[in-house]
């Protein structure tokens, strides 16, 4: 049982019994009776504002394998919903024999709106490129508008983003796009984007980004000023194909496993720390 890790012996901000917040023998022993075993709880949760877990299954509602609703474990209640017209699937594929979800043509799970961070925010994301050439982006964060509504405050974690140099990692936002010195891969990735702050240039300025546990650098490739003169708040969440539609992208083939996102700039000790813990949950 691993010292960091979530299981016992974890560094929780939620007690489980233990003053102390550490997980004991006896936590471990009455979450295993209660069915809860083996347990993968994030091992940071202060200002935690959002949690999609697609290993959770219990945390899914579908039919014939389409999804209704994926709900946020966070407490929060920022569950998100799909049109029954473009419904993700449950149960199709699985990393490190964990289920996750599966977007195909226009398949998207989202919530509008929502106010999600004021003023920085702490995005961690688990998931899959169906190749390195295509344009995708798997996780959004959009104003009251939705990334169909131009063009307020729109963010996203992108692959081949628009007029980036092509089969890096990047960022999106209307009128501005920048890209990441960390190549796309077609293996699961575990992405963590933070910034203390939302509004014009200084989210990119202060941005820390980096991708299975490596830094990356940010490099701009379109001129134009982000056009956030709404972004004391960013509202909204997408996954799937909300998330990249603005730019010309896909969600098909797109494979999402976790996503947490916090409401504030979480220090870079308790990223690693996260980074560690996603790494070695999904196998990556």
């Amino acid at each position: 049982m691993r010292s960091n890790g979530g299981i016992v012996g974890g560094k929780k901000t939620v007690s489980l019994g233990a003053a102390s917040g550490i997980w004991t023998i006896r936590d471990a022993q009455r979450e295993r009776g209660a069915s809860n075993w083996p347990i993968f709880r994030l091992p940071y949760s202060t200002n935690l504002f959002a949690h999609y877990d697609a290993s959770d299954v219990g945390s899914i509602t579908s039919s014939g394998g389409l999804i209704s609703q994926f709900n946020d474990l966070s407490g929060n209640n920022y569950h998100l919903t799909s049109t029954s017209t473009y419904r993700p699937s449950t149960g199709l594929h699985t990393q490190n024999g964990k289920n996750v979800i599966t977007f195909g043509a226009d398949q998207s799970l989202r919530r509008y709106p929502t106010q999600v961070f004021s003023p920085g925010f702490t995005l961690l994301a688990v998931y899959r490129l169906p190749d390195t050439t295509g344009r995708y982006a798997p996780v959004g964060l959009g104003n009251s508008l939705g990334p169909e509504g131009c063009c307020d405050g729109y963010i996203s974690l992108d692959g081949n983003t628009y007029l980036t140099a092509g089969g890096l990692h990047g960022i999106y936002t209307p009128n501005s796009s920048w890209d990441i010195n960390i190549s796309l891969t077609t293996n699961y990735v575990v992405v963590a984007w933070s910034s203390p702050a939302v509004q014009g240039t200084s989210v990119f300025a202060t941005t820390t980004y980096r991708v299975n546990g490596v830094a990356g650098t940010l490099n701009a490739r379109s001129v134009g000023i982000p056009n956030w003169k709404n972004m004391t708040t960013v509202a909204g969440i997408s996954l799937g194909y909300s998330a990249s539609n603005l730019d010309g992208g896909s969600s098909n083939g797109v494979r999402i496993a976790e996503v947490a996102i916090y409401n504030a700039a979480i220090p870079l000790a308790e990223i690693q720390l996260l980074e560690s813990f996603l790494i070695t949950k999904w196998g990556i």
